[in-house]
């Protein structure tokens, strides 16, 4: 995987500047959560013995609006220091999302949530405030109340110095952390305790690897077999290719989109918040040609932020306000606001100050290379372009990248149907909520938080798209995200390794 993980738990990892590329994919080898989302969108039951549903009679509806919903622990889990999972595992891990004090952002779906109870050693009770579409996909991680518990309580400040959450980490997943070196690599082993038996992997070297280029050379030598996330640009990895054909395969997935996030709160310049000015620099981008560029056939432009291959997507489709490239319309929308040309042909305003747009990008051929292409459009209608790379050693500093003074381009948040979440005030990035938090645009609108919440609070889905798609049309309508094209991200594999999800 590129970068240096934190840990081996993803929210602790991710918990600053977004995902960790393969992360996610590295603590799902360790630990288990109650559900996992398949291939299909479904939620298949790990720790659960069974994912709650209204047939199945563990998610129940009462007439005042609440909910309920029931979980089992299957019998013989064990921690992989032997000790048994129980629903008191389940309980406390609840508690501790919720905690405001740790830097993990808080999953939206606690917003619901009145109680999490273990009603006995193996089942787990949650009540609802309301009704939420998503409570069969909650606590996708477990810890180990008897680890944690006593430290978190005396001492907040300890608890996330503790070496469990690296070279002693302890999950209930597949294999077992048998060694952990900072900066270089984890050693995980089979679990021979393991809840659906031993895996057929004796064991497994995940390698932090810091720069594509050290990926690549460990790709071409034959010592790693299998990348993880997002770990080069599909540029690089076509180049690989053909070096690779022999010794493996190369799989593009889809995963997200590349989005130009504006920034809401106190950006500079602030005409920013003029929606005529968002719309002038989105006419002046073409990204259809973008994609082709940097997706090589793979991928095509964005018009919102759910991808036609969602179901929900024909349902919205009407709702979407789309934007042609029109550098010429975007040049005259920008005049009409008062900026007007100097000799060198840059947009300057009242006082003579150049128009200067800002876009922050982590340094990655994934997000630099649509920042340069962006901020050449910019250039060509006349805005001053302004590239922030983010410096390696300031990719988790939290207030600075929740601070970007235009743009900050990114994949990630707000993706999908259930991406409109990001746009909550309460998961808004500012410094009451100490920069955490899924809302990277930092938009605080009390109507669309109401949207928000009846989307979640909806259940019949022919309703529940119609408050989706007035989502849609507020957030294309007023370019709350600027999406570009959507993302594809490349996965090598080996040819010895087979039937691997």
């Amino acid at each position: 995987m590129r970068g240096i993980p934190l840990s081996l738990y993803d929210p602790l990892t991710s918990s600053g500047g977004g995902q960790q590329p393969g992360s996610l994919e590295m603590s799902g080898l360790a630990n288990l959560g109650l559900t996992v989302e398949d291939s299909a969108g479904q939620q298949r039951p790990m720790l659960a013995e069974e994912t709650p549903t209204i047939d199945n009679g563990l998610w129940r509806v009462f007439p005042d609006g609440r909910m309920e919903t029931t979980w089992r622990i299957r019998e013989n889990v064990r921690w992989h220091d032997g000790t048994p999972a129980t629903a008191g595992d389940v309980e406390f891990t609840a508690r501790l999302e919720q905690d405001t004090e740790m830097p993990w952002r808080i999953d939206a779906a606690y917003r619901f949530v009145e109680s999490v109870r273990a009603t006995d050693a193996r089942t787990v009770t949650v009540t609802w405030k309301e009704p939420y579409i998503r409570a069969d996909m909650i606590l996708p991680a477990v810890l180990p109340r008897h680890l944690l518990e006593s430290t978190y309580e005396q001492d907040k400040g300890a608890f996330l110095q503790l070496r469990y959450w690296n070279t002693e980490f302890v999950g209930t997943g597949a294999f077992k952390l048998k060694q952990w070196e900072h900066d270089v690599r984890a050693v995980l082993v089979a679990n021979e305790q393991f809840v659906f038996g031993r895996p057929k992997i004796d064991e497994i070297e995940v390698r932090f690897l810091p720069e594509v280029q050290a990926m690549i050379a460990n790709l071409l030598s034959g010592t790693v077999e299998l990348t993880l996330g997002n770990n080069a640009s599909l540029e690089q990895a076509l180049q690989v290719k053909d070096q690779w054909e022999q010794q493996g395969r190369l799989i593009p997935g889809s995963s997200g989109w590349q989005n130009l996030n504006p920034q809401f709160l106190n950006p500079n310049p602030p005409i920013l918040l003029d929606v005529q000015f968002r719309r002038a620099l989105y006419h002046s981008i073409d990204r259809k040609t973008i994609a082709e560029q940097l997706a090589y056939g793979y991928s095509d432009q964005a018009d919102s932020n759910i991808h036609p291959s969602f179901a929900e997507y024909r349902y919205i489709e009407p709702q979407i306000v789309r934007y042609a490239y029109d550098p010429r319309r975007a040049t005259q929308m920008i005049e009409e606001l008062g900026y007007r040309k100097g000799s060198d042909g840059m947009f300057r305003d009242g006082a003579g100050q150049l128009l200067s747009i800002q876009i922050m990008a982590t340094g990655d051929d994934t997000n630099s290379k649509p920042t340069f292409a962006v901020l050449e459009y910019f250039r060509a209608i006349g805005v001053t372009p302004d590239p922030e790379i983010v410096p390696n050693q300031r990719a988790r500093d939290l207030e600075y990248r929740a601070n970007f003074r235009s743009f900050a381009l990114q994949g990630g948040q707000g993706y999908g149907p259930d991406g409109v979440r990001a746009l909550l005030s309460t998961d808004a990035r500012t410094a009451e909520r100490n920069y955490v938090g899924g809302n990277y645009v930092r938009y605080m609108n009390p109507q669309v938080d109401a949207l928000i919440g009846r989307y979640f609070t909806t259940i019949p889905f022919n309703e529940r798209m119609g408050v989706l798609g007035q989502l849609v049309r507020h957030t294309t309508e007023n370019l709350i995200w600027m999406p570009l094209f959507w993302r594809v991200v490349p996965t090598f594999m080996h040819n010895r390794l087979r039937e691997v999800p």
